[in-house]
């Protein structure tokens, strides 16, 4: 038994050094998304080495769980506020934006459609929308009368408001091709700008996604002083190492607590379910001083992903 210990003790200290060593390479950039799950292992083999008589490796793995435990919840970030008064002020508009990952290998537009007329966000950010898809989507022009989509090579992200905006720009940006969508609105919201994004996934094309969001972190700083909110599946846990860099290069900062949105399911890929939600990939980014009053997941709507909203004044 204490060989076992043994091995899993030296696995855990060299994928929780990797992660923890914030090097510029997709390994390291990988692992430092698992901060919470070395904490667990951490922790666990601690009571497990007590138990055996194991010190140094009890000592050890508190130690890297205590690490691990303190950076998934170090990052700065814009809190939800407590001022109810102030929300509910006529003067202080309050909106609602919702980001939601539709998976295009499963149906979830009749249930996705259901939930937006229930529910009724003024802006609503969507990935792997296909043609298809789109097309469903028309059937809210009655409740989303503006609508965008980005059909370029795999970009697949579908943006809808209650509000007109001013201008609206659907691409594959930069050398990277990260899909965004930006919607800026007029003088009535402030300039508020809108960026709607779904960076690389880690398990095919990880190398490309730190660049993904170093293009997107140089174009966002160079925009004008009006608030902004980004949005999206960005495939990296907010303590992760490259949107710890993001959110540093952007000047923006990840809005509200800690809230897991994937793997709702995996049984359609042909795995276990999982019995909770682990990883927090799907984000909203805010200028500072924006004011946050609610952030929340929705449903299950078929998705491996749930939806993640946002209630937030300009």
């Amino acid at each position: 038994m204490k060989i076992v210990i043994q091995t899993v003790y030296w696995i855990l200290i060299a994928l929780s050094v990797v992660g923890l060593s914030q090097l510029r390479q997709p390994i390291s950039d990988l692992l430092s998304n698992f901060y919470l799950h070395f904490t667990f292992f951490g922790t666990l083999l601690f009571f497990v080495a007590l138990h055996w008589r194991l010190p140094r490796t009890a000592l050890v793995s508190a130690a890297i769980s205590a690490i691990c435990f303190g950076l998934a919840f170090s990052y700065d970030r814009v809190s939800v506020s407590s001022d109810t008064v102030a929300a509910e002020a006529p003067a202080q508009k309050r909106l609602e934006i919702m980001t939601f990952n539709a998976w295009e290998r499963v149906k979830v537009m009749d249930r996705l459609k259901s939930f937006l007329r229930k529910e009724t966000p003024d802006f609503v950010i969507l990935q792997e929308i296909t043609i298809k898809d789109w097309r469903s989507l028309q059937s809210l022009k009655d409740l989303y009368p503006h609508m965008t989509y980005c059909d370029d090579w795999l970009c697949g992200v579908a943006f809808l408001s209650r509000h007109k905006w001013q201008s609206a720009r659907a691409e594959n940006f930069g050398a990277h091709q990260i899909p965004l969508i930006t919607v800026t609105f007029d003088e009535s919201f402030k300039g508020l700008t809108i960026y709607a994004t779904h960076s690389a996934r880690p398990h095919w094309k990880y190398s490309t996604q730190r660049q993904q969001f170093e293009d997107l972190a140089a174009h966002i700083a160079k925009r004008s002083a009006d608030p902004a909110v980004l949005g999206g599946d960005m495939n990296s846990t907010v303590f992760s190492t490259p949107l710890r860099y993001f959110t540093s290069a952007s000047t923006m900062k990840p809005a509200g607590r800690f809230t897991p949105t994937w793997p709702q399911r995996l049984r359609q890929m042909g795995y276990i379910t999982l019995p909770f939600l682990q990883l927090d990939i799907d984000h909203f980014f805010v200028t500072p001083g924006m004011k946050i009053f609610e952030k929340w997941r929705g449903p299950d709507l078929g998705s491996d992903h749930r939806p993640l909203l946002l209630s937030f004044r300009l």
